[in-house]
């Protein structure tokens, strides 16, 4: 679906779900489950860059 416009009606329903207790409660359940991602995430790449940086003659 990338570039293409979304349908102005399946827009405004998706606007209208998240403007919900249930939307919100589910938009906050995500951006919470990209936050671990995104914590894992930096903490294994910071990982790979010390191993890197301790692998390589000075």
């Amino acid at each position: 679906m990338a570039g293409k416009s979304a349908h102005p009606t399946a827009l405004q329903s998706y606007i209208d779900f998240y403007r919900t207790e249930t939307g919100q409660k589910l938009n906050h359940a995500m951006f919470a489950a990209f936050d671990q991602m995104y914590d894992e995430i930096s903490y294994l790449l910071g990982q790979a860059v010390a191993q890197q940086l301790q692998s390589e003659q000075l």
